[in-house]
């Protein structure tokens, strides 16, 4: 029941929804229901507990050691709206698919499947948007705050952990995408082999200066 709100939410809601098809790996059965807690601890979780590590350690080096300037926050407003363009190019790529390479990307070994494309590609690129959406409303605030400092760090972690996550998935698509060509590939080409081979057969059999 306080998912159906949560998941309406503005903004947040959005987020929180690919988010929980992100760590069922697109289960249906979680559309209208948070998914296990296990699933977001899995696949969800993880993401957020490197950013505020390495977002803390960026803070305290830079607070204490390093550039007292320093403002994460450029490197998302900077960034992410070009590699935002980029992802939602690749995520309008998914629409024009083939049966054949679906079909593959099923039965393949790359442990995915194509219930999970909508959210594998979809959930960084929202990630993105998010921290984009924080980053922009942080900037009203004084930049030399240690709490900014940190806030700001770990959404650019954050940020480049889901271009890292979307990168890793294209090559995944890309992997199946060159095997359903080179099946292709095979497949078109043995009946022209075969057709050959044969060929020659009936002239050797057939030619009437060679006696068999």
């Amino acid at each position: 029941m306080i998912a159906r709100y949560i998941f309406r939410a503005p903004f947040i809601g959005s987020f929180f929804r690919l988010a929980n098809a992100y760590a069922c790996k697109g289960d249906p059965t979680y559309t209208k229901n948070f998914a296990p807690l296990s699933m977001w601890c899995e696949r969800v979780f993880p993401s957020f507990y490197w950013s505020i590590i390495l977002g803390s350690l960026i803070t305290i080096y830079a607070h204490h050691y390093g550039n007292h300037d320093f403002d994460a926050g450029e490197y998302i407003i900077g960034a992410i709206p070009s590699l935002l363009g980029f992802g939602i190019g690749v995520f309008a790529l998914i629409f024009v698919l083939p049966s054949t390479f679906l079909n593959l990307l099923d039965n393949s070994v790359t442990k995915t499947s194509v219930r999970e494309l909508p959210a594998n590609i979809g959930y960084p690129l929202m990630g993105m948007g998010i921290s984009l959406l924080i980053s922009f409303m942080l900037q009203v605030f004084d930049n030399a705050n240690i709490k900014i400092i940190f806030l700001e760090s770990t959404l650019t972690v954050y940020s480049f952990k889901m271009v890292i996550d979307l990168i890793e998935y294209i090559t995944v698509l890309g992997r199946v995408s060159i095997k359903t060509v080179a099946d292709e590939y095979r497949l078109n080409n043995k009946p022209a082999r075969s057709s050959f081979k044969k060929k020659i057969k009936v002239n050797i059999f057939t030619h009437p200066n060679i006696q068999v």
